[in-house]
């Protein structure tokens, strides 16, 4: 920025400037969500466009705990009478009403909303749940239970315990074997020094030697092919 007079003009100034607003402001909670049965209905009105006036909303959905997310359509024209039970038509009226159509009962979901300003884009992610067909609500998410992942963890822990068995049993026959084979060496190994003992202790005199008794076959019939007698030489 420069300033001139009849003089002259100054030297340029440089200064930092930024215009108001901001990207959307979503709203925390979930009062601008109503729903039935099988369909969820945003008051997009509840977004603050924070100075900047919100060009586009995009609302995609997903069951609770899925991880792929679908694009919604707006369904709001075919659904005045059916939602005068719970929101004013005057509210279902306004062009910032959106609704998510044909949806499970009893069943919680997760609602991205994006909003887009000229600022910027702002995304939230919101839980919310479909009633029952009679029109009651149900507890929260944490509340549900998820017989798939149960049986998952289930089977991880199961399978982990037979692993351990068979290495426990593999382990201990190895160490049964190795200390079986050491008590049969150890045995023979006892056996050959007491007999080596018995075999120094015991001195043997030439009475002993003369003494020894032998025996051998003398055949005694020469018809006979089994006629054997034994004679002891000593």
């Amino acid at each position: 920025m420069t300033a001139a007079n009849s003089v002259g003009s100054s030297q340029p100034t440089y200064i930092d400037a930024t215009t108001l607003g901001g990207v959307p402001i979503s709203p925390t909670t979930t009062e601008w969500f109503w729903s039935n049965a099988s369909h969820v209905y945003i008051q997009l009105s509840g977004w603050d466009d924070n100075g900047c006036e919100i060009t586009k909303f995009e609302v995609d959905y997903r069951e609770y705990g899925s991880k792929v997310w679908r694009k919604a359509e707006n369904r709001l024209p075919q659904l005045d009478q059916q939602w005068s039970h719970y929101v004013a038509s005057s509210i279902l009226n306004q062009p910032n009403s959106f609704v998510i159509a044909d949806l499970v009962p009893a069943q919680w979901y997760q609602i991205r909303v994006t909003a887009e300003n000229s600022a910027g884009l702002s995304v939230s992610v919101y839980n919310y749940a479909t009633t029952t067909l009679q029109g009651e609500s149900i507890g929260p998410p944490s509340e549900f239970f998820d017989l798939n992942m149960l049986v998952i963890i289930c089977s991880s822990i199961l399978l982990m315990i037979c692993s351990l068995t068979c290495v426990y049993i593999l382990v201990k026959r190895h160490n049964n074997h190795q200390q079986l084979t050491e008590y049969r060496n150890s045995l023979t190994a006892d056996c050959k020094s007491e007999r080596g003992n018995i075999t120094a202790n015991t001195p043997q005199t030439q009475a002993d030697i003369n003494n020894r008794v032998y025996s051998t076959p003398v055949h005694l019939n020469a018809d006979s092919k089994h006629g054997y007698a034994f004679v002891i030489l000593s």
